[in-house]
């Protein structure tokens, strides 16, 4: 992926906005971006992230796996700083990135490099020529350390002992050394010249971004639903986007959770601890499953412009009703998935974990395929129940579950997660609450907002809740869907086990795991 392309197409689509908008009714803007890292030499121009030796390809994405072997390296110093980190450094750190370059391109970017930005501070840099950082991009993707002690910074010495101490020099110019927080307005605004461009006032605020996961879960903390409790400290936020899910939780009291990130200082709301765990694979994961049936040609040629979940999940609905069954849960009682098609984020924190499916026939029909899907998306809500209780038993209390991201407006989805989790669950109105989020960040900058709490209550709106009802078979048959799902686990780590075992020859393929 290019900086340049990223840019360059992010200032054609404000310029299409603000054709149609007086330009001193805009008061803010916000920058929030997928957290990848934007390598950049001296003048900042891009520098190589690829093999290929293409400058063009100057951003590493999140789940891009290069990184894997040097995860494991910084798993190996055993560092406090880990901690925050479920005890368990993954690939989406930059900290392993950056070890890989140094290994890998050594003369082509790391020894030219002037800057290292996560993608949102690299898009606020652009717009206001400021190097400040958000303190939420780094100490959520990096290792800058908002301690519960107190402590702010680098750590120095750690980044010494991973082989990339270079970092440190110029006070840590090349990552960063003043940070702001979320929403704050950053520099002098937005530069003459990119003002110019986009079609905006110069010296426009620019607010201190987030990550686009982050963002989602700002968008959607503060939704509004009857019956519900609106405590925001006792919410499951799930955040879903095109490939992975992100799932939030805010308290007043750091928790260190093996295998979930956080706690994190002030990355959402002021005052706040953030734990963040997710899904490696969550809408990716239907999709593969969708794209990869036969039936798929088939269906797509027959529905036209109708969404292909809505379909499956009347093909459910009749096949349910045909099987004289109450719920379309029970159509999978023999089929199960287990959604970790590119590892297990959380709880897990096992990059080596891999996607199963148990009950599995030679599938060719349109019914094949919708049983499929549905049990994808009942193993997607037993990986949320398999988060929810690591969280709760350790400390958290959640009440109910908020859905933020296109997922949420599917309606067998969202009763999955009602009836496997069994708490109140919401979705929200807005579905695109990663841009809702970026909206609140820009009016606490403009100033239109007092205070985060004011701006939750003026933009997150309001969603639609379903309450989870006391069928005792139902929730006995997912009981059982549960045990199931958490045996495969089991059944994946002995076949790992008897794959590793025995003598090295048989070994030399595959040793990674």
């Amino acid at each position: 992926m290019s900086s340049d392309n990223v840019w360059t197409n992010l200032v054609n689509c404000i310029q299409r906005v603000t054709k149609k908008v007086k330009i001193d009714n805009t008061k803010a803007i916000a920058f929030i971006a997928t957290p990848g890292l934007v390598c950049l030499d001296k003048t900042g121009a891009p520098l190589t992230a690829s093999v290929t030796r293409d400058p063009n390809l100057n951003i590493i994405l999140p789940y891009d796996m290069r990184s894997t072997l040097e995860t494991k390296k910084i798993n190996k110093t055993h560092h406090q700083l880990l901690q925050y980190y479920g005890d368990t450094a993954q690939s989406f750190l930059k900290e392993s990135k950056l070890m890989w370059l140094k290994s890998n391109l050594k003369e082509e970017c790391w020894n030219k490099a002037g800057h290292f930005f996560d993608l949102t501070d690299f898009l606020t840099w652009k717009a206001t020529g400021s190097l400040v950082r958000s303190s939420a991009t780094l100490t959520t993707q990096w290792t800058y350390e908002m301690s519960v002690t107190g402590t702010e910074g680098w750590n120095g010495n750690f980044l010494n002992e991973l082989g990339i101490g270079e970092l440190t020099e110029d006070n840590f110019h090349k990552i960063g050394s003043v940070t702001q927080r979320p929403g704050t307005a950053v520099g002098e605004g937005l530069l003459t010249n990119m003002a110019t461009e986009m079609g905006l006032q110069a010296k426009l605020p620019v607010a201190m971004g987030l990550p686009d996961a982050l963002s989602g879960c700002l968008g959607v903390v503060g939704c509004e639903a009857k019956d519900v409790d609106c405590d925001l400290r006792k919410r499951l936020c799930i955040v879903f986007g095109t490939r992975a899910a992100s799932h939030f939780v805010l308290s007043e009291e750091p928790r260190f959770i093996k295998g979930i990130n956080g706690p994190f200082r002030d990355s959402i709301l002021p005052n706040m601890w953030l734990n963040q765990a997710g899904q490696t694979t969550a809408e990716s994961a239907l999709e593969f499953i969708i794209d990869s049936h036969p039936a798929t040609t088939e269906i797509k040629k027959q529905i036209g412009e109708m969404h292909i979940h809505k379909y499956l999940n009347k093909i459910l609905k009749i096949k349910a009703q045909k099987s004289n069954l109450t719920a379309r849960s029970y159509l999978t009682k023999f089929l199960h998935v287990l959604p970790d098609f590119e590892g297990n984020k959380s709880p897990l924190a096992d990059p080596w974990i891999r996607g199963m499916i148990s009950g599995l026939s030679i599938p060719t029909t349109q019914e094949s395929l919708a049983l499929l899907y549905l049990a994808t998306m009942q193993s997607l809500a037993y990986s949320t129940k398999h988060i929810m209780s690591a969280l709760t038993q350790n400390g958290h209390e959640i009440t109910c579950i908020l859905i933020g991201g296109h997922l949420g407006k599917n309606s067998l989805f969202t009763m999955l997660q009602k009836d496997v989790c069994q708490v109140p669950t919401i979705s929200a109105e807005e579905s695109r609450s990663q841009l809702l989020g970026a909206a609140i960040l820009a009016g606490l900058a403009s100033g239109h907002f007092r205070d985060f709490n004011h701006a939750l209550k003026e933009m997150c709106g309001t969603g639609k809740v379903i309450l989870p009802e006391n069928d005792l078979e139902l929730i006995e048959y997912h009981k059982k869907k549960y045990e199931v799902f958490l045996k495969m686990y089991d059944h994946q780590l002995e076949y790992r086990r008897i794959m590793n075992s025995g003598r090295k020859g048989v070994n030399k393929v595959h040793t990674k795991q």
